[in-house]
């Protein structure tokens, strides 16, 4: 089922319904570039949204046994290591006597494995037990819902189509963009060779870096290779290998540093194209800013990205010998 909005999601779930609680929290000052901060900034005028920590999950676990007009809206059930891990027991049994003191859930399907790869086996119990509870499960995207619903084992009928949020944008002039990223960042006064490649957001292995690096790095053609973004915990090496490889390179500016939400318009306004080489992905926040930039973009053929098949702007590949050819044809076309 497909709806045009989040409050016609929340009438099919609880029409009486006037709070809604939030996890996890969202970051109010952020407002271009939160994902929940745009998802919910239609309804703050409407409905009552509360932004719930960790340790508040108790404030919503026995609500609904005085206040039925309440719906918890989760997203993202993850832990990343030992610590995290110690209070996953804690968030579950808050959303499970929200569930049976007569609460409804709605649960967005971000990604369907996390995206380090680690404790698959409990991430998929856990996801499993989460969609069975859940009155509704939320995806971005009607090819989706095949393989999350086979995943989760859940029938089609549970799922709700509703877009990712669209980014706003502030579309700079490119030699101005790069001009401040230069300033910025330190990149020395070398010109930015075109075309200018972007890869942007946290250093990760799921993001298939290595492999571009490799593959333009082969290349005999000028290019600009801009790498943007913190390194997330536990992908040291990620950052190892990008210095080893990319440090003597003067073509790959590499800013391993977390870029304020003011920097982004001249970020994306500095690229020709932006790069996405994802090994495992559902939805992708990077490639709908970089539409609203109306950057070129070269992604993976994935279940989830199929909305992009036909746009104009994105070419997308199935093997690693399919991205070197769109790579080698954009260097080719320069």
């Amino acid at each position: 089922m497909e709806v045009s909005s989040l409050k016609e999601m929340y009438q099919k779930v609880n029409e009486k319904a006037h709070t809604v609680f939030v996890v996890p929290l969202i970051r109010y000052n952020f407002p271009k570039t939160d994902y929940l901060f745009l998802l919910y900034e239609s309804l703050f005028s409407e409905y009552k949204i509360l932004s719930i920590s960790v340790f508040a999950h108790i404030r919503f676990a026995i609500t609904p046994l005085f206040n039925r007009k309440t719906i918890l809206h989760y997203h993202w059930v993850e832990f990343q290591d030992a610590k995290s891990l110690f209070g996953m027991p804690y968030k579950l049994l808050c959303i499970a006597l929200y569930r049976l003191f007569g609460g409804k859930i709605v649960w967005t399907v971000h990604n369907l494995k996390p995206h380090d790869q680690k404790f698959l086996a409990l991430h998929h119990t856990i996801h499993k037990w989460m969609a069975k509870i859940s009155s509704v499960i939320h995806v971005h995207s009607k090819h989706q819902i095949p393989q999350v619903s086979d995943y989760y084992q859940q029938p089609k009928e549970k799922f709700v189509v509703l877009p990712h949020p669209v980014f706003p944008s502030e579309i700079k002039p490119q030699q101005e963009a790069i001009d401040k990223i230069r300033r910025e960042y330190f990149l020395g006064t070398d010109m930015f060779k075109s075309p200018i490649f972007l890869i942007f957001g946290g250093i990760s292995e799921y993001k298939g870096i290595q492999d571009v690096i490799d593959i333009l790095k082969e290349q005999n053609e000028e290019f600009t290779l801009i790498l943007a973004g913190y390194m997330k915990k536990g992908q040291e090496h990620v950052h190892r290998y990008i210095m080893q490889h990319t440090s003597q390179d003067e073509r790959v500016k590499y800013i391993p540093r977390f870029i304020p939400e003011e920097h982004y318009p001249f970020l994306l306004s500095a690229a020709d194209i932006c790069v996405f080489n994802y090994n495992e992905i559902l939805n992708s926040g990077g490639i709908q800013m970089a539409l609203s930039y109306q950057r070129k973009i070269i992604a993976p053929m994935k279940p989830g990205l199929l909305d992009f098949k036909k746009h104009p702007l994105v070419s997308l590949f199935e093997t690693k010998e399919e991205l070197k050819e769109l790579l080698s044809s954009t260097l080719s076309r320069g």
